[in-house]
């Protein structure tokens, strides 16, 4: 076996055979604590009028330091504190909400039973509300249109549904040639996600325009959204492309599946 040994370059040392300190200050708190400490520490050994200073600015130095160094150590302490204050407060916010939700199925029970709503009004808490079906999805808004490297179209929107959720989306194209008419709509995808890109953008256009419409699991469709049209052709139409220039449709929303 050949033992390959590497001598490493002792780091610089001052004329008193000591390690130099670091002369950048260290950005991070208590690497930069540590580092004073081993300042003071130094200082506090030399002989302070061989560097320019006094034993006077040594001291308020090392004075300066202890308190840096408490201010430090006691922001730590109270952030454990706040750490294991945030878990109590968790747990006991858990625990009266379980005991509300217990208490409440009881007053539901007595309600029922008895088949006098007014029970709710003497525990002066509200009566549960009847969930219903799920109402038709509003329409998607904000379409924005954004191209890609390669020429893939990347398509996002927006849709205010309360949180309701349980939607898929429907996306849809109608190309617009250099010459002759506008190309009926085609279904470009249907996607859970308000996000989308188009892979298959055909050439030749003189722009192209997408619309979506919500679908909810129950069944029941949204309107489509307005019409957003992406223009191609000269440098001016790519530039005012990346505004995402909106229009109205014209006679082109589809009936509901």
């Amino acid at each position: 076996m050949v033992l390959l040994v590497i001598d490493r370059e002792p780091k610089p040392r001052n004329q008193t055979g000591s390690q130099d300190m670091p002369r950048r200050a260290d950005k991070a708190q208590k690497s930069f604590l540590n580092q004073m400490r081993h300042v003071r520490d130094h200082w506090a050994k030399a002989d302070p009028s061989s560097f320019g200073l006094s034993h006077a600015q040594v001291q308020r130095f090392g004075r300066e330091y202890e308190r840096a160094l408490a201010a430090h150590d006691r922001v730590q302490e109270l952030r454990l504190e706040l750490a294991r204050a945030m878990t109590a407060k968790r747990a006991a916010i858990g625990t009266l909400r379980g005991t509300f939700g217990g208490l409440s199925s009881m007053i539901d029970g007595l309600a029922r039973a008895s088949r006098d709503p007014g029970v709710y009004l003497k525990a002066g808490i509200e009566k549960p509300d009847r969930k219903g079906p799920l109402p038709r999805p509003a329409a998607p808004t904000k379409l924005r249109i954004k191209p890609k490297t390669y020429g893939e179209l990347e398509l996002t929107f927006t849709i205010d549904d309360d949180g309701r959720g349980n939607l898929v989306y429907e996306v849809r194209r109608r190309r617009m040639p250099l010459q002759g008419e506008t190309s009926p709509w085609e279904p470009v995808a249907v996607t859970p996600k308000r996000r989308i890109v188009d892979e298959n953008v055909p050439s030749g256009l003189r722009s192209i325009g997408y619309q979506v419409r919500a679908l909810r699991t129950n069944g029941k469709t949204g309107e489509w959204s307005d019409e957003r049209i992406f223009p191609f052709g000269t440098s001016a139409s790519v530039s005012r492309a990346s505004m995402s220039i909106e229009a109205k449709p014209a006679n082109c929303v589809a009936k509901s599946a």
